[in-house]
């Protein structure tokens, strides 16, 4: 079960907290990946979007990097939130920027 996993273990470990605060991470995860995909939809062109590439991923980086060492639950919080922005932000421009790039006739149909 979802549940039983791993990482409900860490959270009720170190946090000494139960499923409400490991919901409450994953959504605020969701969270950050919804704001970083409404920031790319409202995007007009691609000119930038390599340099907002790097940036995400940095941020994501160093927001795993700081949840990892966090054992206050309002920073880790933060940076759950941080990850899931640079993930998204990341991921999605990455793949438009793929997309611009590739020629039409090499495109799977």
């Amino acid at each position: 079960m979802f549940l039983d996993s791993p990482h409900l273990n860490i959270v009720s470990r170190i946090f000494q907290s139960g499923v409400d605060l490991f919901c409450f991470l994953m959504g605020d995860s969701v969270l950050g990946a919804l704001i970083g995909d409404i920031y790319l939809i409202n995007r007009n062109c691609v000119l930038g979007l390599g340099k907002l590439i790097i940036i995400s991923t940095i941020t994501f980086t160093l927001g795993l990097i700081g949840f990892a060492y966090s054992h206050i639950v309002l920073i880790s919080v933060l940076f759950i939130f941080f990850t899931g922005l640079g993930m998204m932000i990341e991921l999605v421009g990455s793949n438009t920027l793929l997309q611009i790039i590739v020629d039409d006739n090499k495109r799977a149909v």
